[in-house]
């Protein structure tokens, strides 16, 4: 499905929750429903009062099988041919403490701690080995700006950043035998102080709601290992 088709999808379905609204009375957007938050994977989607204090924990867990080159499926023999080690599994738990304060009535300050451990089984010309790593990630902080409140929508901005507090140079087994720096997928953290910008769109009326987030990542320098890409971004089938 291509971004287009997607993007007329969101359009429509947009208008069908804001139709009724516009048929009756106006509807005055509100937190106090089901429907009045983001499912619990979407963060950064909604904001205090003014002095509340919310508290929050997320846990994932993913697990990738194989090997991609961009989309084509490849079998680890096939990336022997190329490589010292081909990646057979790689089972990964992330933990997040989401910490939001409101500083103000249109202001909320937004900290977020993950923790993430990783496992993975590969294979050599020689035989197997397994590798593991566990490490605090890239801690962020960042403001959720009340931009709009019009009846039935709001619009919400995040701007902030991270600190490079996790772990880049993780040790463990190499095809080798012996220890050594782990691969990125295997680390905590991009290793780079990077700037973090959103937005938050959602429309409600008495039965309904939907929404949409954008959410970007801008690394501003390479880290210590001459890498940008971000821990997890491996390419293999899930």
């Amino acid at each position: 499905m291509d971004r287009k088709t997607v993007s007329i999808g969101v359009l429509l379905a947009t208008l069908l929750v804001a139709l009724p609204a516009f048929a009756q009375d106006r509807h005055q957007w509100t937190a106090d429903r089901p429907d009045g938050h983001a499912p619990a994977g979407v963060k950064s989607d909604f904001l205090l009062p003014q002095g509340e204090l919310y508290v929050g924990y997320r846990y994932s867990n993913e697990k990738f099988r194989g090997t991609l080159v961009g989309t084509e499926e490849v079998t680890a023999d096939q990336v022997l041919d190329f490589f010292t080690a081909a990646p057979l599994t790689h089972d990964k738990s992330v933990g997040e403490l989401d910490v939001r304060y409101g500083l103000a009535e249109r202001f909320t300050m937004e900290l977020l701690v993950p923790w993430t451990r990783n496992q993975m089984l590969n294979v050599t010309d020689l035989g197997f080995y397994q590798t593991s790593s566990e490490t605090i990630g890239d801690v962020s902080l960042q403001g959720i700006v009340d931009l709009l409140e019009m009846d039935e929508f709001r619009l919400n901005v995040t701007f902030g950043g991270t600190a490079p507090t996790g772990k880049i140079g993780k040790k463990g087994i190499t095809p080798f035998g012996v220890r050594g720096v782990l691969p990125f997928p295997m680390q905590g953290g991009s290793g780079t102080a990077d700037i973090l910008a959103g937005a938050t769109f959602q429309v409600q009326n008495e039965v309904a709601s939907i929404g949409a987030q954008i959410n970007s990542v801008i690394r501003v320098y390479d880290n210590r290992q001459g890498y940008w890409p971000a821990p997890g971004q491996v390419s293999q089938v899930e």
